[in-house]
């Protein structure tokens, strides 16, 4: 799977996977867990095969609640 800039993905970190990137970039990290998606989203399975567009939409509103959350921790 590849991420583009200016999107996002959602991985199942509990299943081996590589990451790797060609050119320097920011990486946040949000780990949750599955029971609290699974509580919140149905078949959360599907959503970790997409990558999802971070500057529009539902996907920007979502990094812009991240962010804002990150600035809020590190205060």
């Amino acid at each position: 799977m590849r991420c583009r800039p200016g999107a996002f993905l959602m991985e199942r970190s509990h299943l081996p996977y590589e990451f790797s990137y060609a050119e320097p970039n920011s990486l946040w990290v949000l780990k949750v867990p599955s029971a609290v998606l699974r509580a919140r989203i149905s078949r959360i399975e599907g959503l970790a095969s997409l990558s999802l567009d971070a500057t529009r939409g539902v996907g920007a509103l979502f990094v812009d609640m991240i962010r804002h959350t990150a600035h809020r921790l590190t205060k």
